[in-house]
């Protein structure tokens, strides 16, 4: 970050006779030959000198206001001129460039206006004291501008990082916006260390002030260590990825983003849910998008008035309806056997595998096959069963009974 330094240090010297920006130096020139007798204003003019507020006159706070003004019309143009680079950056598909001046477009306003009002403010005759805090005051907000130029151009590593990440995998593209937050935090310390310099406070201390308020901190804050800690060993062990479908404990979802602090699934019902990525590092993650195959098992029960040629070409039809079919895999073919004898049917047992973790594809493969085996089975005759009991009534028992008119009246019909 060397380079950074040295920018600053260009930009925002705190001595306004060393290392200024030559614009302010030209300025003050001017302000000198505009206030000696060669320098004379017209005739017209002269009432702007023979007016003044707060020791100066009138001509100087109008220098001033021209230079913030001509220095806010650059801006405008340096601004069009960079969005309309980026759009034709865009369309020969040049990404970065296009980043590039899209983020210096961001900054352009902010600098210009800084500029000229640094500029603008040699033209005013000031105490020594109000000229060293202008000067101060000058250099933070140059330091201020340029922190922020690099601010917004940590969007065109952004988009390079993602460019890079668009052909791996796919929990780099959560690690990309970490690592942007990341430079983002550095550039902002790196200001703030700038800033103090100016002000000539010993950086030392506070760094160490920083340290031990960063102690203090992380005693008083221990879960959002955790959930950091937490967020490092998702990185590391990469138990999913962005746009996973994964279930924790009751919740289950696809990853819509992974943080430091934590991490978000969209259910299917279309809630938010956040967990905690302390929490999350130590639970039991399923990852249902990994699964390589779905698995259905399912028993069609036969009624037991079926010959034994009907149960046997009811296990053929199913067979043939799920030979090769568009999940199959020969590794892993359909199994189709008759299994128990239970008191109401003969379950015909089914099992096979769908090669995709698409279920909805999987669940369309389910309901074609239903409706296959369902045609088929009506076109040869064969009915499944459903829970029945029959009660049957030997003719000794029958007689065992007294006839209903010979019952005594307490007795129970």
């Amino acid at each position: 970050m060397a380079w950074f330094h040295l920018g600053l240090l260009s930009l925002a010297a705190a001595d306004p006779n060393e290392n200024d920006l030559p614009l302010a130096k030209g300025a003050r020139e001017v302000a000198k030959v505009l206030s000696s007798d060669e320098g004379k204003l017209p005739q017209g003019l002269r009432w702007l000198a023979q007016y003044s507020v707060a020791g100066n006159e009138v001509w100087r706070y109008l220098l001033l206001a021209a230079s913030v003004l001509v220095f806010w019309l650059l801006a405008c143009l340096a601004r069009v001129g960079l969005e309309r680079a980026a759009v034709g950056f865009e369309a020969r598909r040049r990404e970065l460039m296009a980043a590039m001046c899209q983020a210096l477009a961001r900054a352009t306003g902010f600098f210009f206006l800084v500029v000229g009002l640094r500029i603008g403010i040699n033209f005013l005759m000031l105490n020594a004291w109000f000229a060293e805090k202008a000067s101060q005051l000058g250099s933070v907000l140059l330091t201020l501008a340029f922190g922020y130029v690099c601010y917004c151009l940590v969007g065109v590593i952004d988009r390079w990082l993602r460019a890079l990440s668009a052909n791996s995998n796919r929990l780099d593209e959560m690690i990309v916006p970490m690592m942007s937050t990341s430079v983002r935090l550095i550039v902002a310390f790196l200001v703030l260390i700038e800033v103090a310099a100016i002000y000539e406070q010993p950086i030392t201390p506070l760094i160490a002030g920083l340290g031990v308020g960063g102690l203090a901190v992380g005693l008083a804050a221990q879960d959002t260590v955790k959930n950091f800690f937490g967020s490092l060993m998702i990185f590391g062990d990469r138990p999913f990825e962005l746009g996973d479908e994964i279930k924790v404990d009751a919740a289950s979802g696809t990853v819509v983003s992974v943080g430091f602090r934590s991490t978000r699934l969209r259910t299917n019902e279309g809630y938010l849910v956040t967990i905690s990525n302390g929490e999350l590092a130590n639970k039991t993650i399923v990852n249902i998008s990994k699964r390589p195959s779905l698995l259905r098992q399912f028993i069609l029960p036969l009624s037991y008035e079926l010959p034994a040629e009907k149960l046997e070409r009811a296990a053929a039809i199913v067979a043939d309806v799920l030979h090769d079919h568009e999940g199959s895999r020969a590794a892993n073919p359909p199994r189709i056997f008759l299994g128990d004898l239970t008191p109401s049917a003969v379950n015909l047992s089914i099992a096979y595998w769908y090669h995709s973790s698409d279920l909805w594809r999987f669940m369309a493969f389910n309901q074609r096959t239903n409706m296959e085996i369902l045609r088929r089975f009506a076109a040869e005759g064969i009915r499944l069963a459903y829970p029945t009991q029959t009660i049957y009534l030997s003719a000794a028992a029958a007689s065992d009974q007294p006839p209903a008119s010979e019952r005594s009246k307490d007795e129970p019909t």
